[in-house]
Protein backbone atom coordinates (compact mmCIF):
# COMPACT_ATOMS: atom_id res chain seq x y z
CA UNK A 1 0.00 0.00 0.00
CA UNK A 2 0.92 3.67 -0.18
CA UNK A 3 -0.35 6.26 2.28
CA UNK A 4 0.14 9.87 1.23
CA UNK A 5 -0.33 13.09 3.18
CA UNK A 6 -0.24 16.42 1.35
CA UNK A 7 0.31 19.87 2.84
CA UNK A 8 -0.17 23.08 0.90
CA UNK A 9 -0.90 26.79 1.21
CA UNK A 10 -2.58 26.83 -2.20
CA UNK A 11 -6.20 28.00 -2.24
CA UNK A 12 -7.93 25.16 -4.09
CA UNK A 13 -11.59 24.78 -4.98
CA UNK A 14 -13.51 21.65 -3.99
CA UNK A 15 -13.38 20.46 -7.59
CA UNK A 16 -9.60 20.96 -7.70
CA UNK A 17 -9.14 19.07 -4.44
CA UNK A 18 -11.15 16.11 -5.74
CA UNK A 19 -9.23 16.10 -9.02
CA UNK A 20 -5.91 16.32 -7.16
CA UNK A 21 -6.77 13.38 -4.89
CA UNK A 22 -7.86 11.24 -7.82
CA UNK A 23 -4.85 12.12 -9.98
CA UNK A 24 -2.25 11.66 -7.26
CA UNK A 25 -3.69 8.31 -6.13
CA UNK A 26 -3.69 7.09 -9.74
CA UNK A 27 -0.13 8.32 -10.24
CA UNK A 28 1.15 6.53 -7.14
CA UNK A 29 -0.61 3.26 -7.97
CA UNK A 30 0.83 3.26 -11.48
CA UNK A 31 4.34 4.14 -10.31
CA UNK A 32 4.45 1.45 -7.62
CA UNK A 33 2.39 -1.04 -9.67
CA UNK A 34 -0.19 -1.52 -6.93
CA UNK A 35 -3.97 -1.52 -6.96
CA UNK A 36 -5.49 1.93 -6.53
CA UNK A 37 -7.73 0.59 -3.74
CA UNK A 38 -4.67 0.39 -1.45
CA UNK A 39 -3.40 3.83 -2.43
CA UNK A 40 -4.71 6.75 -0.40
CA UNK A 41 -4.14 10.49 -0.32
CA UNK A 42 -5.14 12.75 2.55
CA UNK A 43 -5.03 16.43 1.63
CA UNK A 44 -4.66 18.50 4.78
CA UNK A 45 -6.62 21.76 5.25
CA UNK A 46 -4.99 24.72 3.50
CA UNK A 47 -2.24 26.31 5.59
CA UNK A 48 -3.15 29.99 6.25
CA UNK A 49 -0.55 32.71 5.44
CA UNK A 50 0.30 33.31 9.09
CA UNK A 51 1.24 29.64 9.53
CA UNK A 52 4.00 29.29 6.92
CA UNK A 53 7.14 30.93 5.61
CA UNK A 54 7.53 32.56 2.18
CA UNK A 55 9.00 29.48 0.50
CA UNK A 56 5.77 27.56 1.16
CA UNK A 57 3.69 30.02 -0.87
CA UNK A 58 2.48 28.28 -4.02
CA UNK A 59 4.02 24.99 -2.91
CA UNK A 60 2.60 21.53 -2.22
CA UNK A 61 4.49 18.82 -0.32
CA UNK A 62 3.62 15.13 -0.42
CA UNK A 63 4.79 12.65 2.21
CA UNK A 64 4.51 9.15 0.76
CA UNK A 65 4.59 6.29 3.28
CA UNK A 66 5.21 2.88 1.75
CA UNK A 67 7.01 -0.45 2.12
CA UNK A 68 10.77 -0.53 1.44
CA UNK A 69 12.77 -1.82 -1.52
CA UNK A 70 11.08 0.26 -4.19
CA UNK A 71 13.43 0.62 -7.15
CA UNK A 72 14.83 4.01 -8.13
CA UNK A 73 12.92 3.71 -11.40
CA UNK A 74 9.63 3.31 -9.50
CA UNK A 75 10.50 6.33 -7.38
CA UNK A 76 11.35 8.37 -10.48
CA UNK A 77 7.94 7.47 -11.93
CA UNK A 78 6.27 8.38 -8.65
CA UNK A 79 7.74 11.89 -8.39
CA UNK A 80 7.05 12.53 -12.10
CA UNK A 81 3.47 11.22 -11.82
CA UNK A 82 2.74 13.30 -8.73
CA UNK A 83 4.20 16.39 -10.36
CA UNK A 84 2.14 15.86 -13.51
CA UNK A 85 -1.05 15.16 -11.53
CA UNK A 86 -0.51 18.33 -9.49
CA UNK A 87 0.17 20.80 -12.29
CA UNK A 88 -2.70 19.29 -14.30
CA UNK A 89 -4.94 20.67 -11.54
CA UNK A 90 -3.12 23.80 -10.38
CA UNK A 91 -1.33 24.87 -13.55
CA UNK A 92 2.43 25.58 -13.57
CA UNK A 93 3.69 26.43 -10.09
CA UNK A 94 7.33 27.26 -10.78
CA UNK A 95 10.56 25.68 -9.57
CA UNK A 96 10.74 23.74 -6.28
CA UNK A 97 6.97 23.95 -5.76
CA UNK A 98 6.00 20.26 -5.97
CA UNK A 99 7.95 18.34 -3.32
CA UNK A 100 7.72 14.57 -2.77
CA UNK A 101 9.27 12.91 0.29
CA UNK A 102 9.21 9.11 0.31
CA UNK A 103 9.21 7.49 3.75
CA UNK A 104 9.79 3.74 3.62
CA UNK A 105 8.87 1.50 6.54
CA UNK A 106 9.25 -2.20 7.21
CA UNK A 107 6.27 -4.43 8.01
CA UNK A 108 7.10 -4.44 11.73
CA UNK A 109 6.46 -0.68 11.74
CA UNK A 110 2.91 -0.83 10.36
CA UNK A 111 -0.31 -2.10 11.92
CA UNK A 112 -3.70 -2.64 10.26
CA UNK A 113 -6.88 -3.69 12.09
CA UNK A 114 -4.98 -4.21 15.33
CA UNK A 115 -2.41 -6.60 13.82
CA UNK A 116 1.25 -5.84 13.12
CA UNK A 117 1.71 -6.13 9.37
CA UNK A 118 4.73 -8.42 9.72
CA UNK A 119 2.54 -10.94 11.59
CA UNK A 120 -0.31 -10.60 9.13
CA UNK A 121 2.11 -11.08 6.24
CA UNK A 122 3.84 -14.08 7.74
CA UNK A 123 0.64 -15.82 8.83
CA UNK A 124 -1.74 -15.39 6.03
CA UNK A 125 8.94 -4.04 27.56
CA UNK A 126 11.65 -1.40 27.02
CA UNK A 127 11.65 2.26 28.04
CA UNK A 128 11.44 5.31 25.77
CA UNK A 129 11.29 9.02 26.42
CA UNK A 130 8.17 9.93 24.52
CA UNK A 131 5.76 9.17 21.69
CA UNK A 132 4.13 11.70 19.39
CA UNK A 133 0.90 10.55 17.75
CA UNK A 134 -0.91 12.24 14.86
CA UNK A 135 -4.35 10.98 13.87
CA UNK A 136 -5.83 11.74 10.44
CA UNK A 137 -9.41 10.86 9.53
CA UNK A 138 -12.43 11.82 7.43
CA UNK A 139 -14.84 10.58 10.10
CA UNK A 140 -17.27 13.27 11.34
CA UNK A 141 -16.58 12.85 15.06
CA UNK A 142 -18.31 14.77 17.82
CA UNK A 143 -16.22 16.76 20.30
CA UNK A 144 -16.89 14.08 22.92
CA UNK A 145 -15.75 11.32 20.54
CA UNK A 146 -12.60 13.27 19.71
CA UNK A 147 -11.76 13.62 23.40
CA UNK A 148 -12.41 9.92 24.05
CA UNK A 149 -10.31 8.92 21.05
CA UNK A 150 -7.36 11.07 22.10
CA UNK A 151 -7.45 9.72 25.66
CA UNK A 152 -7.88 6.08 24.62
CA UNK A 153 -5.22 6.08 21.91
CA UNK A 154 -2.67 7.88 24.09
CA UNK A 155 -3.26 5.35 26.88
CA UNK A 156 -2.93 2.45 24.45
CA UNK A 157 0.40 3.73 23.17
CA UNK A 158 1.72 4.35 26.68
CA UNK A 159 0.65 0.91 27.90
CA UNK A 160 2.36 -0.76 24.95
CA UNK A 161 5.61 1.18 25.23
CA UNK A 162 5.67 1.25 29.07
CA UNK A 163 5.59 5.02 28.95
CA UNK A 164 4.23 7.64 31.34
CA UNK A 165 1.08 9.25 29.92
CA UNK A 166 2.55 12.72 30.55
CA UNK A 167 5.23 12.23 27.86
CA UNK A 168 2.82 11.03 25.19
CA UNK A 169 1.39 13.62 22.79
CA UNK A 170 -1.76 12.81 20.81
CA UNK A 171 -2.93 15.23 18.11
CA UNK A 172 -6.11 14.50 16.17
CA UNK A 173 -6.23 16.70 13.09
CA UNK A 174 -9.51 18.29 11.93
CA UNK A 175 -11.67 15.87 9.92
CA UNK A 176 -10.91 15.82 6.21
CA UNK A 177 -13.78 17.08 4.06
CA UNK A 178 -14.89 14.79 1.18
CA UNK A 179 -13.04 16.82 -1.44
CA UNK A 180 -9.72 16.30 0.36
CA UNK A 181 -9.42 12.52 0.16
CA UNK A 182 -9.97 9.52 -2.08
CA UNK A 183 -12.65 6.84 -1.61
CA UNK A 184 -10.41 4.45 0.35
CA UNK A 185 -10.03 7.04 3.13
CA UNK A 186 -13.77 7.15 3.84
CA UNK A 187 -14.49 5.73 7.33
CA UNK A 188 -10.75 5.25 7.86
CA UNK A 189 -8.39 6.64 10.49
CA UNK A 190 -4.61 6.65 10.13
CA UNK A 191 -2.18 7.17 13.00
CA UNK A 192 1.42 8.24 12.55
CA UNK A 193 3.40 7.40 15.69
CA UNK A 194 6.85 8.94 16.07
CA UNK A 195 9.10 7.35 18.67
CA UNK A 196 12.65 6.25 19.49
CA UNK A 197 14.04 3.17 17.70
CA UNK A 198 14.67 -0.42 18.79
CA UNK A 199 11.19 -1.26 20.06
CA UNK A 200 10.69 -5.04 20.11
CA UNK A 201 8.03 -6.43 17.80
CA UNK A 202 5.99 -7.55 20.81
CA UNK A 203 5.57 -3.94 21.96
CA UNK A 204 4.57 -2.95 18.45
CA UNK A 205 2.01 -5.76 18.30
CA UNK A 206 0.54 -4.53 21.57
CA UNK A 207 0.58 -0.96 20.27
CA UNK A 208 -1.37 -1.62 17.06
CA UNK A 209 -3.86 -3.80 18.94
CA UNK A 210 -4.36 -1.15 21.65
CA UNK A 211 -4.81 1.66 19.14
CA UNK A 212 -7.27 -0.40 17.11
CA UNK A 213 -9.30 -1.30 20.20
CA UNK A 214 -9.33 2.30 21.47
CA UNK A 215 -10.52 3.50 18.07
CA UNK A 216 -13.38 1.03 17.52
CA UNK A 217 -14.52 1.60 21.11
CA UNK A 218 -15.31 5.16 20.03
CA UNK A 219 -16.17 4.89 16.33
CA UNK A 220 -17.56 1.36 16.15
CA UNK A 221 -16.20 -1.29 13.80
CA UNK A 222 -15.97 0.33 10.36
CA UNK A 223 -14.79 -2.78 8.56
CA UNK A 224 -11.51 -4.17 7.32
CA UNK A 225 -8.53 -1.91 6.63
CA UNK A 226 -10.01 1.09 8.45
CA UNK A 227 -7.55 1.55 11.34
CA UNK A 228 -4.01 2.10 10.08
CA UNK A 229 -0.95 2.56 12.31
CA UNK A 230 2.39 3.68 10.88
CA UNK A 231 5.30 3.70 13.33
CA UNK A 232 8.13 6.09 12.45
CA UNK A 233 11.26 5.50 14.52
CA UNK A 234 13.88 8.20 14.88
CA UNK A 235 17.31 8.32 16.49
CA UNK A 236 18.20 10.85 19.22
CA UNK A 237 20.15 12.96 16.72
CA UNK A 238 16.92 13.47 14.74
CA UNK A 239 14.83 14.94 17.59
CA UNK A 240 15.02 18.27 19.39
CA UNK A 241 13.07 19.44 22.45
CA UNK A 242 13.24 22.96 23.95
CA UNK A 243 15.97 23.94 21.49
CA UNK A 244 18.27 21.05 22.45
CA UNK A 245 19.06 17.97 20.37
CA UNK A 246 17.85 14.90 22.25
CA UNK A 247 21.32 13.38 21.83
CA UNK A 248 22.87 16.28 23.77
CA UNK A 249 20.10 16.35 26.38
CA UNK A 250 20.78 12.72 27.29
CA UNK A 251 24.50 13.45 27.71
CA UNK A 252 23.79 16.22 30.20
Amino acid sequence: MATMVAYTALELTEAQKRALCAGVEKGASEAFEIDISITELMLMPTIPPECHGPSVTGQITYFVYTAPNKTDEQKRRLVKNLYDATVAVTGPLGKNKVVVIIKEHTNNNVGVDGVLKSDNFNNRKGTIFMATIIGVTALPLTKEQQQQLCAGVAKGVCDAFHLDINVSSMMLLPSLPPECHGPSVTDQITYFIYTAPNKPDEQKRELVKNVHDATVAVTGDRGKGKVIVIIKEHADNNVGVDGVLRLDAKKS
